[in-house]
Formats: C-alpha cells, structure tokens, sequence
C-alpha cells in the first residue's frame, strides 16, 4: 500500500504545483480541504488510470474517492 501511497502523491504533485503533502495527516483531508479544485481533480484521475494501467475509474466514484487515503485503498483493491 505504501508503494501506491507514493506513487498517488507523485501524480497528483505533479498535476497540482506547490501541493504540499509532507505530513501524513494530509492524506485524509479532502481534495477540497487540500484546494483542490475540480478541473486537477478530474486530471489527476486520469493520470492514475494511465499510470497504474487500470480501466476508467467511474465517475461516480470521484465523489467518493476524495482522499488520499480512499484512493489508496480502492486501487489496492482493483490491483490486487
């Protein structure tokens, strides 16, 4: 999980500039607490559907995967 951890950080340091995610605490705050906003949101979706080789995450379950940590352990459990 860690490994998934790491990499979901990266894609979404790399979509959102000057997000700073240096403490774990971080990981269960919501997009919209991180500042998030919608459009990144979408694009960071998108890079982990590319980047962890996994077919279109349903957009239903944007609402639901709003933290670090849900998105974690849902693509552990579609990657397992």
């Amino acid at each position: 999980m860690e490994r998934i951890r790491k990499k979901v950080i990266t894609i979404m340091q790399g979509v959102v500039n000057d997000l700073q995610l240096d403490n774990p605490d971080k990981y269960r705050m919501t997009f919209e607490e991180l500042g998030i906003d919608s459009l990144d949101t979408m694009t960071i979706f998108l890079e982990i559907e590319e980047n962890f080789d996994i077919d279109e995450i349903p957009e239903d379950s944007f609402l639901a995967l709003d933290t670090i940590d849900k998105i974690v352990v849902y693509l552990g459990k579609k990657l397992d």
